[in-house]
């Protein structure tokens, strides 16, 4: 979901646990009522995966959503090659950070 650009909740992942059960006939005890595991089972989960973190899903700014194009991607990408060739970099010299963190 997150590579898509789509955030997930924790109600969103209860009725995918659901689902997941469902289609592999695995046994459980999800309520088929409400069609989603247990409270109980997201704590669970989400004990046992630290590394996965689920928020709240932020709203994409008019500016992020309509730069976010073919072109632009590929124009990012070309400077990034060029920067790349010119510095001779690899990727132990490449990070990560956006304007929150300067």
């Amino acid at each position: 979901m997150e590579s898509r650009l789509f955030g997930i909740t924790n109600s969103e992942l209860r009725c995918l646990a659901f689902q997941l059960a469902e289609c592999n006939s695995l046994k459980q005890l999800f309520n088929k009522t409400k069609k989603m595991a247990g409270k109980k089972w997201l704590y669970g989960f989400r004990e046992h995966h630290p590394n996965i973190v689920i928020r709240k899903p932020e709203s994409t700014s008019y500016a992020h959503a309509t730069g976010f194009n073919k072109p632009a991607v590929h124009k990012f990408f070309d400077l990034l090659g060029s920067l790349i060739s010119k510095h001779h970099l690899d990727g132990s010299k490449i990070y990560n950070c956006d304007e929150t963190g300067m």
